[in-house]
């Protein structure tokens, strides 16, 4: 099953929001991967579906978080991820 279609963003304000998500998940990721929790781990996938859903893409998201393409894509679909 693919990731959802990355929404078109239509403004610039809702590009830089989704940047912001973007490397406030990516903060999560780095920052906190040392002693991860599920409430860190929710929180980075929240960012993640935040940056997805202003129109940044499942392949820009993994790159830039580090995860693999299918777990970004298990995230983005909301499914459970076995970390």
């Amino acid at each position: 099953m693919a990731a959802p279609a990355t929404p078109t963003p239509h403004s610039r304000l809702q590009q830089q929001q989704g940047r912001f998500f973007l490397g406030f998940a990516r903060l999560v990721q780095r920052v906190l991967a040392h002693r991860r929790t599920r409430m860190d781990v929710a929180l980075r996938n929240r960012a993640m579906r935040a940056a997805h859903a202003h129109g940044i893409d499942h392949r820009t998201i993994a790159r830039e978080v580090g995860l693999s393409g299918e777990t970004t894509r298990q995230v983005l679909r909301g499914e459970p991820v076995g970390e």
